[in-house]
């Protein structure tokens, strides 16, 4: 018997309303639009629609299509107790009219409700649904390669599935009474998170979505669905479609060469001399278009790359011209699908937070913070080892691997020159974790932005399953490298440096402002992710980037208001980089002795450092032979001002904007192309029928060695492809499509899916540390930045110190992940 919390007088108020998309005036219209369909014919059938803390509910035994307003049931969400077969449930109002009861199928409205969250709920009797039950003897229905498949939601709620995906919905037995359905309907939504929809064997369908009208849309998508399943199966037809695309074809084979051989020279780049003649054609060119003031300098080779940024862009023109590809693959390359993966998301959320990333290191920040650390971790070698250590995972696992990169190189190349100690076992353990760290975060790397948009995993979903296992990589990584394989490379004991942190922090105010926004930044992406409330990521990021940029204009157009124009020539006011730190020394002792780590600069093991900072402007200290453009005399030509050309322009604004300037020239810009270009070339090769034969291949593995075979196979593949497929980016988008494909063609068991999903997201960032430089875009920076600062480290080298800590962690990272997997699920 039904229990009334209360009786105001004006509860009737609850269901009359002049608004049409009011659920009291929405049910009695779906009703009767279900009628003249069939669903819900003989006072069958019916539905309930949630409105934030309250349930409108069609009554039960009365003829759908004369259903009024009043004769709706309205009850509280949620209910002091789970509603359950028989039990007393709780109403806000009850309609008046005599012989009106709830409807039967409200304890099972309210396991949609709250099992999936949905909005509303949808309960057909309709004989599409009813004979597909008939037909599909099994407790499960099937169907592919469908177009009205692309109106269904993954679990009723997430994003809509593809073309290529297979929708499976679970069938259950029917009761007698449909209360006791409840438990069962549980149960089975329970056992298929994925499923929109469950049928119930020679009685009918429930179906529920976010909304009343996508709950009302993938009803009558399935119910199309169903409709053509039952034609297929009395016409002798597999309502799945056969496992293959049709044959590898020419343009099949074409998509597949050309990433393959895009890919050789992302790895290994060619070098092209550019002639002198065309240099200054060129010069000449630019000169005359204004561009700039057309000096050149011949005798300073030039050399045209063929490799990260135009090798990608090639391949896809070249592909376009030979019709392997298409403009909707381009198109679907850079905006992505409506309800999947978006690849402009992803590189707008990631130039954002690179440039507030960078922003925050040029205000000095890590450099103080490790100035500290390695001031409080006073003479002892191994606390300091274990402390800067501690401090570049926490901060990778914030801003990433190459703000550590970017920041802590400089940082520890000085550091071991100060105290005479051979930088390798610092610098390669700084790399390691960096790369390590990153897994934490989505917005750590962008790997783990493409597999979370590619599955559509909550930001917090993603870190609560990899945190375990990148801490446990972590800390197998720090025991290993520092009581193994460095244990002779950390001294015991290291003078301790004399120097004033504080000098290090060059803008305090901009180091609090940054992190504040960074922090608001990184919130607002998991808590909006969480509650599925962002259309796209860079709603958040794209805002926090523009006000970061505009505090950045704001302070060098202040310090540029209180510095003399004439000190401003000489000392522009540029954030201290890793130049800016240098060392004063009284006798120099020598260079690092290692004989893979030829250093040009000198250390000092008894002098006290003082930091200073020095001006960012450099005087060339060698006189270049220059030649005017073509058409202009070698003699002195008198000027009284040189012409004002974009180039000028451009070195005016950058001395106007020191700031800005020095992060714009530090982001990772190729990235967008490459990234773009490699999203095409990997959807040219999957969706020619590749993605279909590699995910069949991937199948027959998982079957043969189950979710342990899932995880350390994904694992070993991803690092090995983060080789020789374009960087750690180009390995995880193939990767991540022919997940997917495997994914909607299979079916595979949760398990294994999740299992592949993270083992590829820790192999990913953890693939960096690895075989060559070019496994990561962090690789090639790293070395880089070594080179500058006279440390030369070679491929053998690399291979060398990287290879043993990547199978040791990751051999421990893939068993938590594997303990996980199987605990959780």
């Amino acid at each position: 018997m039904a229990v009334s919390q209360n009786s105001p007088r004006d509860v009737d108020d609850l269901v009359r309303s002049d608004d049409p998309n009011h659920p009291a005036n929405l049910i009695p219209s779906l009703c009767a639009q279900f009628y003249t369909l069939g669903w819900v014919t003989g006072t069958g059938g019916g539905i309930s629609i949630r409105d934030g803390d309250k349930v409108f509910l069609a009554p039960s035994g009365v003829q759908k299509e004369k259903i009024l307003p009043e004769h709706i049931f309205v009850l509280p969400y949620p209910q002091p107790t789970i509603p359950r077969p028989g039990s007393k449930r709780v109403f806000l109002r009850e309609p008046t009219t005599a012989g009106l009861k709830e409807s039967a199928c409200c304890p099972l409205f309210f396991s949609a409700f709250r099992l999936r969250e949905a909005g509303a709920c949808i309960h057909t009797h309709s004989q599409h649904a009813v004979m597909v039950t008939l037909l599909f003897p099994g407790n499960e229905f099937k169907i592919s390669h469908q177009e009205m498949i692309k109106g269904v939601r993954i679990g009723g709620m997430g994003k809509t599935l593809s073309f290529l995906d297979t929708l499976t919905i679970p069938i259950i037995e029917n009761t007698p009474d449909e209360e006791d359905l409840t438990d069962s309907m549980a149960e089975a939504m329970e056992r298929y998170p994925d499923a929109p929809a469950i049928l119930v064997r020679r009685h009918g369908l429930y179906v529920w979505g976010p909304t009343w009208d996508k709950a009302k849309t993938q009803a009558e998508c399935l119910d199309y669905l169903f409709e053509m399943a039952v034609k297929m199966k009395l016409a002798g037809m597999d309502t799945m479609a056969p496992q293959t695309d049709g044959k590898i074809d020419g343009h099949s084979i074409a998509n597949l060469i050309i990433l393959l051989v895009v890919n050789i020279f992302v790895v290994y780049p060619l070098r092209i001399p550019i002639p002198r003649l065309y240099t200054r054609c060129v010069c000449w060119v630019s000169s005359v278009l204004r561009i700039s003031d057309g000096i050149c300098d011949l005798h300073k080779p030039r050399r045209a790359t063929f490799g990260l940024v135009s090798a990608p862009l090639i391949g896809v023109l070249v592909l376009l011209a030979s019709k392997s590809i298409d403009g909707g693959t381009v198109k679907k390359g850079i905006v992505g699908d409506p309800d999947g993966l978006k690849p402009y998301d992803i590189m707008l959320l990631f130039i954002c937070l690179a440039y507030i990333a960078i922003s925050l290191d040029a205000t000095g920040l890590l450099r103080y913070l490790a100035f500290k650390i390695s001031q409080k971790g006073g003479p002892s070698g191994r606390k300091l080892y274990a402390g800067f250590f501690g401090f570049f995972f926490i901060f990778a696992s914030l801003m990433g691997n190459d703000a550590i990169i970017l920041s802590g190189t400089g940082f520890l190349v000085y550091f071991t020159k100060v105290n005479g100690v051979d930088p390798k076992a610092w610098v390669f353990s700084q790399f390691a974790v960096a790369n390590i760290a990153s897994a934490t975060l989505v917005s750590s790397n962008i790997t783990n932005l493409v597999i979370t948009s590619s599955f559509g995993i909550s930001f917090l979903t993603y870190s609560a399953w990899v945190i375990l296992p990148t801490v446990a990589t972590a800390i197998a990584a720090y025991m290993f490298l520092s009581l193994f394989q460095y244990r002779k490379d950390i001294p015991e004991r290291i003078e301790e440096i004399d120097v004033n942190a504080r000098k290090a922090l060059v803008d305090p105010w901009g180091a609090i402002i940054g992190s504040c926004i960074f922090l608001a930044a990184l919130i607002a992406l998991l808590g909006g992710s969480a509650a599925g409330i962002l259309g796209g990521v860079w709603e958040v990021t794209v805002p926090a980037a523009l006000l970061m940029l505009t505090r950045d204009i704001w302070h060098d157009i202040r310090h540029a208001s209180i510095v003399k124009p004439s000190e401003a020539r000489q000392t522009p006011s540029v954030p201290a980089d890793d130049d800016a730190i240098e060392m004063e020394v009284a006798e120099p002792t020598g260079d690092v002795a290692n004989p893979s780590f030829k250093s040009s600069s000198t250390t000092c093991r008894t002098a006290k450092p003082v930091l200073r900072h020095q001006s960012s402007s450099r005087l060339p200290t060698t006189q270049s032979t220059i030649v005017p453009p073509l058409g202009l005399s070698t003699g002195s030509v008198s000027r009284p001002q040189p012409p004002v050309t974009l180039s000028s322009l451009g070195k005016r604004l950058s001395r106007r904007f020191p700031t800005v300037t020095y992060i714009a020239q530090r982001l990772p810009f190729p990235l967008l192309p490459f990234s773009f270009c490699m999203f095409i070339l990997v959807d040219g090769v999957t969706s020619s029928g590749w993605g279909r034969v590699f995910s069949t291949w991937y199948q027959a593995w998982a079957i043969r060695t189950g979710t342990t075979g899932c995880v350390f196979g994904m694992s070993v593949l991803a690092v090995v492809l983060c080789n020789i497929i374009g960087t750690n980016i180009g390995c995880c988008i193939l990767l991540s499509s022919i997940l997917e494909t495997w994914s909607s063609i299979y079916n595979p068991p949760q398990r294994h899916l999740t299992a592949s999903i993270y083992s590829l997201a820790l192999a990913s960032n953890i693939g960096a540390v690895s075989f060559t430089f070019p496994a990561s875009l962090a690789g090639l920076l790293w070395k880089d930045l070594l080179s500058q600062k006279g440390i030369k480290i070679g491929a053998r080298e690399f291979l060398k110190q990287n290879w043993k800590v990547l199978i040791v962690s990751g051999l421990v990272g893939c068993g938590v992940l594997i303990a996980e997997v199987l605990i959780m699920l």
